[in-house]
């Protein structure tokens, strides 16, 4: 059983905040399988009409390639107004979870939404709602929905949002208006041909000038399960200085491929990534990304030692104690005790197969 518990959340800053707390609930919508193009919703707040409305940019994609789509919050009232929006991303994902995105198919099924894993907040900040300037905010569908099956499928988004006149950044004098759209996409069989036109024409983007396109590209290559975009997650990594780096490591550990591992390897010395890339090898699903990882149980990071650590104590090794044993005079106070805890853990562990009249 899971026990709901309200987080409790700390602002600071003023034209922009950091909120440490959980995401707020989903919101389950219920498309309808007869919309036809995007459908808006509207709302009156603060003596002002809003429109909502979900829209795909594209209406028809491959199975297995990402699509982005745009929510707008438009309005044509002549006095400004203010969304609060952020506090939702810091999750495996990095998806705006306050965003509640389904989709069902032409069968009537609900497609089960992919899990983001535990939530820690993020910085919220207020966005202007203008009669010429829209609020949009772009959310990439594969960090909710994996496609199983070609078909037409109804896509719905639920947001409930935060209102106001003033440029505040935090809820005080907002209105919540739950507000809600839907649209259609159709999802064509797979193709190797069709998926890896999709997959270059990400990849140029990702090397292309400006920030929304490639970070984009980015996100969007990080959810195609096809090695085809190792070659670019790769070079991203090697190339300049880009502080979402790490995003190009962590979708390398599905690889099993020398090019993959080779990747997360060259990120150990990345200013910054080496944790990260030492993390990543523990996930790793190549061969040999094991041992690339206990090669680094004496770097000098406690933090790179430590993940060492804990990726063997996931392991079963013949050796596992005398591996255990090695950390037990770790110059860190961290991990000399985590070491100690999965020694005593194995003891125990033995001690009750021995009383349960198990071999020991």
């Amino acid at each position: 059983m899971r026990t709901e518990m309200r987080p409790v959340c700390v602002i600071i800053g003023t034209a922009f905040s950091l909120i440490h707390c959980g995401s707020p609930p989903h919101i389950k919508p219920t498309p309808s399988d007869h919309a036809a193009a995007p459908e808006q919703t509207s709302a009156q707040i603060h003596g002002c009409s809003i429109e909502a409305t979900f829209t795909p940019d594209k209406s028809t994609i491959v199975q297995g390639a990402p699509v982005f789509t745009t929510f707008r919050v438009a309005t044509i009232c002549d006095k400004p107004l203010w969304v609060l929006d952020g506090g939702d991303y810091r999750n495996r994902l990095g998806r705006a979870n306050s965003f509640a995105v389904t989709a069902v198919g032409g069968d009537g099924r609900s497609i089960a939404p992919i899990d983001s894993g535990p939530q820690f907040g993020g910085i919220i900040a207020p966005h202007a709602i203008q009669r010429d300037k829209p609020f949009e905010k772009r959310l990439l569908i594969a960090h909710w929905v994996d496609f199983p099956h070609p078909g037409q499928f109804a896509l719905a988004v639920e947001k409930m949002l935060e209102i106001g006149e003033s440029m505040t950044p935090h809820s005080q004098g907002k209105a919540r208006v739950p507000v809600s759209a839907s649209a259609h996409i159709r999802v064509e069989p797979a193709s190797p041909t069709k998926l890896g036109i999709a997959i270059d024409s990400l990849g140029a983007e990702l090397f292309s000038e400006g920030d929304r396109a490639p970070n984009e590209a980015l996100a969007a290559l990080a959810m195609v399960h096809d090695v085809r975009v190792v070659p670019y997650l790769v070079r991203f990594v090697l190339g300049r200085p880009n502080p979402r780096k790490s995003n190009a490591v962590w979708p390398l550990s599905q690889f099993t491929t020398d090019e993959a591992l080779a990747g997360i390897v060259h990120a150990l010395a990345v200013e910054g990534l080496r944790l990260t890339a030492a993390q990543v090898l523990g996930e790793s699903a190549h061969p040999k990304a094991w041992d690339a990882l206990w090669a680094l149980r004496s770097n000098q990071d406690e933090n790179v030692r430590l993940t060492v650590l804990h990726a063997l104590a996931k392991r079963n090794f013949a050796d596992e104690l005398s591996r255990l044993s090695l950390f037990e005079n770790d110059a860190s106070a961290i991990v000399r005790g985590e070491a100690k805890r999965y020694i005593q853990e194995r003891h125990r562990q033995k001690l009750n197969r021995g009383h349960h009249g198990w071999p020991i």
